[in-house]
């Protein structure tokens, strides 16, 4: 079984630093759960979220056409609700960086790591996900809310991150295969202190949880390597 990876995740980058923007689409094409679009203007990122049906929004707030706060403000009117990071120098106000306080958007104060940037775009996907109602088995699930709901008997399963975003990995890959290893990096991101066999030991809680019958598994199933859902 070939390793199945995660679905694409697009971006689009918005900054007048061509060195910066550049750099940023490169660096990210280098990780295959991303493809990277970039613009210099935000008039026609518009037009490019559109086009390319973005995923993510990453901004510089170095932009002539209007300041930090105000760019914001523009793409959260324009971007049809899609997570925004904004990238911003260290000198900026307080009261700007409120705005994301305990929202789903978020800011990234320059400069950073390319990890830095990798882990929140991850975490921006998921809340992007969160908005809808995935269907697994039996239930309904709300990943925001990390609760799974019995579509016949209304009954809750609660799940811890771990699970939930286990789950959302699978699902998002439509039954497919997906190898242990693939979900140590998407779920752990190659932790130090994880291996495969905590990965076993989630799934065999998580069974415990959602299965008629753990030990004979008919909705988070085993494979040669790894797991999938079946629908």
């Amino acid at each position: 079984l070939r390793q199945y990876r995660m679905t694409i995740t697009k971006v689009l980058i918005i900054g007048e630093d061509t060195a910066l923007r550049t750099s940023l689409e490169e660096q990210l094409q280098l990780h295959d759960e991303f493809v990277a679009v970039g613009s210099n203007s935000l008039k026609n990122s518009i037009q490019l979220i559109k086009k390319h049906r973005i995923d993510i929004i990453v901004c510089d707030d170095r932009l002539s056409e209007m300041t930090g706060g105000k760019i914001f403000g523009f793409l959260r009117q324009h971007s049809f609700k899609l997570p925004i990071i904004m990238l911003f120098d260290a000198t900026v106000e307080p009261t700007l960086l409120e705005k994301f306080s305990g929202s789903r958007d978020s800011y990234i104060t320059k400069p950073f790591k390319l990890s830095l940037l990798i882990e929140r775009l991850r975490k921006s996907y998921r809340y992007k996900a969160s908005d809808s109602c995935l269907e697994i088995g039996p239930y309904k699930f709300m990943p925001g809310s990390n609760i799974l709901t019995h579509k016949n008997n209304q009954k809750t399963v609660r799940l811890t991150e771990k699970e939930a975003a286990i789950l959302m990995h699978l699902h998002r890959c439509n039954g497919k295969v997906v190898l242990r290893e693939t979900l140590l990096g998407e779920v752990w991101d190659y932790s130090a202190d994880a291996t495969t066999h905590t990965i076993e030991t989630h799934v065999y809680r998580l069974r415990q949880k959602i299965e008629e019958n753990p030990s004979c598994a008919k909705i988070l199933v085993t494979e040669r390597g790894g797991y999938r859902l079946k629908f």
